[in-house]
């Protein structure tokens, strides 16, 4: 939005600059974000990063790879490998618009730790008897926003969603995620092991489209089961740093 222009005669060209002031301005700005910066915590950009300890961003702190959200999950069912949605009644496209209630899919607990000494409930706000797609469904709307309470969950799913369609790209394994999530558990962690770090690597970028094919820009790998980025010749899709590398 612009400002208003000012009713004084002179023009922002010719007004006298008073450079004391303009420095005490840029002291008293800077002053804040470094304030803000300094009580973030730092982030590990990956599910292993954060296994070993490791809260530092590295070299990297953008978090290379790339991974679907939970609104994609949510609205492109086709798009789902191993686990399933349950059973749609109806089809717009690749969207389902009616779901059969009395045919389920996958349920929470069959995508929780199996084997973590904590034991106990992740997600207060679900039932591990729930399915995958009745939690998305009433905890994201059409256009991928996620209800208050439900970001925690949300993006444990997505992960897991992710990691079972494409490790290769999304840098992780479920059980990466799975084991990620009893040690935040037990660490008392799990807000910012999902809404922090999961969060940030579902939204890397997508790497399949709403059918479940490669997206633009990426195809098959060489075992043909999973979408890398197509890289420019003379490089290739390195998974160990999730980056195009040179030949």
């Amino acid at each position: 939005m612009h400002k208003p222009e000012s009713s004084n005669s002179l023009t922002n060209e010719n007004k006298p600059v008073n450079q004391s002031r303009r420095r005490l301005s840029k002291v008293a700005i800077a002053a804040p974000i470094i304030a803000t910066l300094a009580a973030r915590p730092a982030l590990a950009c990956s599910v292993s990063g954060f296994m070993s300890g490791n809260a530092s961003p590295g070299n990297d702190p953008r978090c290379e790879g790339y991974g679907c959200t939970p609104g994609f999950w949510k609205n492109n069912t086709k798009a789902w490998k191993v686990y399933s949605p349950g059973k749609c009644s109806s089809y717009q496209g690749p969207k389902c618009t009616s779901w059969d209630p009395d045919i389920t899919g996958t349920t929470l607990g069959q995508i929780l730790p199996s084997n973590c000494s904590n034991g106990g409930a992740y997600f207060s706000q679900v039932a591990s008897s729930d399915t995958l797609m009745s939690i998305f469904s009433k905890a994201v709307n059409r256009q991928g926003n996620i209800a208050p309470g439900y970001a925690e969950v949300c993006h444990y799913i997505a992960a897991i969603l992710n990691a079972a369609a494409s490790s290769v790209s999304y840098g992780s394994t479920v059980a990466d995620i799975q084991a990620g999530l009893c040690k935040a558990a037990q660490e008392g962690k799990i807000r910012y092991f999902t809404t922090e770090l999961l969060a940030r690597l579902n939204e890397r970028g997508c790497m399949f489209d709403a059918w479940g094919n490669c997206e633009q820009n990426f195809t098959r790998d060489t075992a043909g089961d999973t979408c890398i980025p197509i890289c420019q010749t003379g490089t290739h899709w390195d998974s160990g740093v999730m980056k195009c590398v040179p030949d």
